[in-house]
């Protein structure tokens, strides 16, 4: 999904209005089993509303060396605190060869189906690690 949607999509889900829910600074780092770095690709951390966690998505692009940084599609630093459903999707990068980007398997793309979660605590830099597997 190229990137200008992917925010608009996101604004669609969870722009918060005045009643913004506390935030927290995450960033973090995804790569693949055998420890190459995922590149590339759109990070999403969706608040689990099973769990009691609401407030806007926040996302962010993974940059080449794996490594990302979540903002809200209103641009604020950070994601809510609570629990999280995280996806991670591939980015069409039409200059980057196929050879160059990581294989992200399409679990992963899904909140139906992704086994990634996070939870986001308040007060603190939240660093995450993610491995994705086959």
């Amino acid at each position: 999904m190229p990137r200008g949607c992917a925010f608009v999509f996101l604004c669609a889900l969870g722009c918060a209005g005045n009643g913004m829910p506390p935030l927290a600074p995450v960033s973090g780092s995804i790569k693949l089993r055998d420890g190459t770095p995922v590149n590339y690709a759109t990070v999403v951390f969706t608040p689990d509303a099973s769990a009691g966690t609401h407030g806007p998505v926040a996302a962010a692009s993974v940059d080449p060396s794996g490594r990302f940084t979540l903002r809200t599609a209103s641009q604020y630093a950070g994601a809510a605190v609570g629990r999280h459903i995280v996806t991670v999707e591939a980015e069409y990068q039409p200059d980057v060869p196929a050879s160059k980007r990581a294989s992200i398997p399409g679990r992963y793309a899904d909140r139906k189906t992704t086994p990634l979660t996070a939870e986001v605590v308040a007060g603190r830099d939240n660093v995450i690690e993610f491995t994705l597997t086959p």
